[in-house]
């Protein structure tokens, strides 16, 4: 009855582990994007983004969408992003 026990304990520890998986995929910090970003929001006239880095791909995309501006920076910084959304 305990080894039973503990197969059904170690399943459920094992098993668990495989949803816990971190799918985000951060923006390294050696990437233009964080400067092409800084610089975009400079040129709008607004404080600059979050300073807490690295971002997500995901965090990237909500700063850069707060833009109304599509400048060519603005479509270099979306190229960026789709860049490394297909890595």
């Amino acid at each position: 009855m305990k080894k039973w026990g503990y197969l059904i304990l170690f399943l459920l520890v094992t098993g668990s582990l495989l949803w816990g998986v971190n799918t985000q995929e951060i923006i390294p910090l050696s990437s233009p994007l964080y400067r092409h970003i800084d610089r975009l929001y400079i040129l709008e006239g607004r404080p600059r983004p979050s300073s807490a880095r690295p971002w997500s791909v995901n965090e990237a995309s909500l700063i850069l969408s707060r833009i109304e501006n599509r400048s060519p920076l603005y479509e270099a910084i979306e190229a960026i992003l789709e860049e490394s959304l297909r890595f």
